[in-house]
């Protein structure tokens, strides 16, 4: 079938203009819920026309091959998808910067030496040390094999001699100015391990004593 541009347009313009006049007016609730359908047909993205000039140098276009007809491919529209838009992060607060700057703060006394857990082997004195504030008095709590109390000056080391052999739990309370509470450190167990009395070594020792 070989139907000039013209009278296609003719064609489908008055059948426009009655099947208008006839149909109802739109429900708008339908034209709301309907979704738009799919094109079918060779007009479908992916089907081909037909298209050829006539001696009179009228265009045809065609669902159906012509002598001297060239196929025409029938694209997809173009559409365009806006990029998404940036995520804008809220610029951070002082208070919350500041928090994250700060290291977070470490106790306010402990004891550096002995360590946790630590053992001394045949050993004739040992040195409890710590840290804490200073300008006050420091006070040592020691529990095991000896049960004693010794107080210094605050920053001074403790000196134990000699160290039986056994477990111990030394504990520093340092006093700073007056009214203020004294600051404690946490308990630290440690152990000595002496030689046997009659053991060459342990003889030694007792000999240069």
């Amino acid at each position: 079938m070989i139907v000039p541009i013209a009278a296609m347009v003719a064609v489908a313009t008055m059948a426009g203009a009655t099947r208008a006049q006839q149909a109802p007016p739109p429900d708008p609730a339908a034209e709301a819920s309907a979704a738009p359908a799919a094109p079918t047909g060779p007009t479908a993205p992916g089907g081909k026309m037909y298209r050829w000039v006539d001696r009179n140098n009228t265009v045809h276009y065609s669902d159906r091959p012509q002598p001297g007809a060239e196929a025409v491919a029938v694209e997809a529209p173009q559409t365009y998808s806006a990029p998404p838009r940036p995520v804008v992060q809220a610029p951070a607060t002082p208070a919350a910067a500041e928090t994250r700057a700060t290291p977070p703060a470490g106790p306010a006394c402990e004891i550096t030496a002995p360590i946790p857990e630590q053992v001394f082997p045949n050993i004739e004195s040992l040195e409890i040390s710590y840290r804490g504030p200073q300008g006050g008095t420091a006070e040592l709590q020691l529990s095991g094999t000896l049960n004693e109390t010794r107080s210094t000056s605050a920053g001074q080391p403790f000196t134990i001699t000699p160290v039986p052999r056994g477990t111990y739990t030394a504990r520093v309370s340092i006093s700073g100015a007056p009214g203020v509470a004294p600051c404690v450190t946490a308990p630290v167990t440690f152990h000595v391990r002496q030689a046997s009395l009659l053991s060459p070594v342990r003889q030694q020792m007792n000999r240069r004593q």
